[in-house]
């Protein structure tokens, strides 16, 4: 991964765990595709986000589920 890479993720994962949606969502592609693990690996439902209005969507849906989740 590419140094700047790593720095998106970085400004994406503290604007994640700041609750800042806005601040991640415009870090990512317009055209991204997201699959949230968390769900998965509790036996949930695979679900797949396509663009940044459904990765808002997603986010909601996360925080719902994972009040206290934090990224590193």
């Amino acid at each position: 991964m590419s140094h700047e890479n790593v720095e998106i993720f970085r400004r994406i994962a503290d604007a994640y765990n700041r609750r800042d949606v806005e601040a991640m969502v415009e870090e990512l592609h317009p055209e991204i595709e997201w699959q949230p693990l968390p769900q998965v690996l509790l036996g949930g439902e695979a679900t797949l986000y396509r663009g940044r209005e459904e990765v808002r969507k997603g986010i909601r849906e996360l925080d719902e589920d994972f009040a206290e989740l934090q990224t590193e």
